[in-house]
């Protein structure tokens, strides 16, 4: 069963770096451990029919909020850190909907 969520995240300096309004389940969708990912840029997409609502956690422990473009949400991660990379889609209401999650890495 999804939550509702309403998440403004502020990084140190006090400035908002991600806005998330809709559902999420509460457990994540998928999870990955990642190693190596340094010197990489990584890009995770979910994409549905509806519209998808995209929240990572990266092995930081920073959370990173998807932003529409390509008809889908994206997070773009330069650097991606080693550990845990949990990723949480739902959608902006609360009826469910098929999607697929994507991962994509690009050498620096």
């Amino acid at each position: 069963m999804p939550v509702s969520c309403a998440l403004r995240w502020l990084g140190s300096n006090g400035i908002v770096s991600g806005n998330l309004t809709g559902f999420l389940p509460t457990a994540p969708t998928a999870v990955f451990e990642l190693d190596g990912m340094g010197p990489h840029i990584l890009m995770v997409m979910a994409q549905a029919e509806c519209s998808p609502v995209l929240a990572v956690r990266s092995g930081d422990g920073l959370w990173h909020f998807g932003q529409t473009a390509n008809s889908r949400q994206e997070v773009t991660l330069c650097d991606a850190p080693n550990g845990v990379l949990q990723i949480w889609v739902g959608a902006a209401t609360p009826e469910g909907f098929e999607g697929t999650v994507i991962l994509e890495s690009f050498d620096r």
